[in-house]
């Protein structure tokens, strides 16, 4: 369900909200929160895979066409939001469990996209989800995230793989060749892939950083597949004492992805060159 009138004081009129999460209209939101700068365009779909979800991500004049008998389009570039997480080796859902206080809020006047809530495992267990996103307008080519994750009750481990996926599609019409993948220092993705008709080149950057109680986790394992660079993690969440999403940093634009025992925290940001 969407609200409109969440926005107090300055924020009046400013603020679309989410209060209810639903598979059913994951693209209701998907679109209404949109985030762009003119030059490339986000389809807000949340940071956990589900069944309908449609990811989105383009880049103004890079069209291209498939084949003879083709539309010419904007070409569909690889995916750097999406967080595969698995919570004491199960996978995490909406869809299971118990969801409290469930908000996502589009900031019309900041243009950042938040989302938070608490979940209840289907084992019991209790955590506090923060999720923040923005495409910057000072940097035309960054995309910036953050995930923070306190456990508020028991110990669990948490397992969450993040990276580029350019096995992307327009519908099922693959726009990029193969393309090549690298990772730098167990933290730098990337991914250079060119189209295959217009042969316009796009360089895909990603960056990562993973903390727990604020002490960086320095050792991912790397995973390189057809199309795909990511850097999987694992680490221990112990129930938090005092702390709250609230109380981190204010979040910048170099962006992040976190994960937390206190807060599991994890900056994430990417960087998208492409050459005409």
């Amino acid at each position: 369900m969407l609200a409109y009138n969440h926005g107090k004081g300055s924020l009046e009129n400013w603020l679309i909200t989410e209060t209810e999460f639903s598979p059913d209209a994951l693209g209701k939101c998907e679109s209404i929160m949109y985030l762009g700068n003119g030059y490339m365009g986000l389809r807000s779909a949340t940071e956990e895979p589900y069944l309908h979800e449609v990811r989105n991500l383009f880049v103004n004049g890079t069209f291209n066409r498939f084949g003879g008998d083709e539309v010419t389009e904007l070409p569909n570039l690889a995916d750097v939001t999406r967080i595969d997480l698995r919570i004491d080796g199960e996978r995490f859902s909406l869809e299971f469990g118990e969801t409290k206080h469930y908000l996502r809020q589009l900031n019309l006047k900041t243009a950042e996209l938040t989302r938070s809530f608490d979940w209840i495992s289907p084992k019991g267990k209790t955590f506090r989800f923060r999720f923040r996103r923005f495409v910057s307008l000072d940097r035309l080519h960054l995309i910036g995230m953050k995930m923070e994750i306190t456990s508020l009750d028991s110990p669990a481990e948490i397992t969450f793989h993040s990276g580029i996926n350019g096995r992307m599609t327009n519908s099922g019409t693959q726009h990029f060749h193969e393309g090549e993948k690298r990772i730098f220092d167990k933290r730098y993705l990337q991914l250079l892939q060119r189209t295959t008709e217009s042969n316009i080149d796009v360089v895909i950057n990603a960056a990562h950083r993973v903390t727990v109680n604020g002490e960086e986790i320095r050792d991912p394992v790397m995973a390189i597949d057809r199309r795909m660079v990511g850097l999987p993690s694992d680490c221990s969440c112990r129930p938090a004492t005092s702390s709250s999403w609230k109380n981190w940093p204010p979040f910048t634009r170099a962006g992040t992805r976190n994960l937390t025992n206190r807060i599991i925290s994890w900056p994430n940001f990417a960087k998208f060159p492409c050459r005409i």
